[in-house]
């Protein structure tokens, strides 16, 4: 039933059960999100590359600037995130690397990941 509720709803049912505070879950909500890296949720892999334009026909696109189709990002198991976030997080989120062991060892990785072939 709860399902089938509007906001407006769901709020009234919730406001009226004593044994949940409302504002803790929306203040707790508002962390979450506050914590969320913005390009989780930004479409900049749907829709292409944000990068600056440049006048050199020399400049090659970096594969991690490449556009991904929105069919192959709906069969990833966990949102895409930049680069800039990571390098932001680094000191508070761990990185796994899902790549073979063997590629992990013989090629450069993050500092400090761990390797976790699928």
């Amino acid at each position: 039933a709860l399902l089938g509720l509007d906001f407006d709803g769901c709020v009234q049912v919730f406001s009226n059960t004593p044994t949940i505070d409302m504002q803790a879950c929306l203040l707790n909500a508002v962390e979450a999100f506050n914590r969320t890296p913005m390009s989780i949720s930004f479409r900049r892999f749907a829709s292409g590359p944000i990068r600056q334009q440049s006048n050199s026909k020399s400049e090659k696109t970096r594969w991690w600037e490449d556009p991904v189709p929105l069919t192959v990002l709906g069969q990833e198991m966990a949102p895409r995130i930049s680069l800039d976030d990571v390098l932001e997080l680094r000191n508070a989120v761990k990185v796994v690397d899902i790549r073979p062991e063997r590629e992990y060892r013989h090629h450069l990785h993050f500092p400090n990941s761990i390797n976790c072939p699928p």
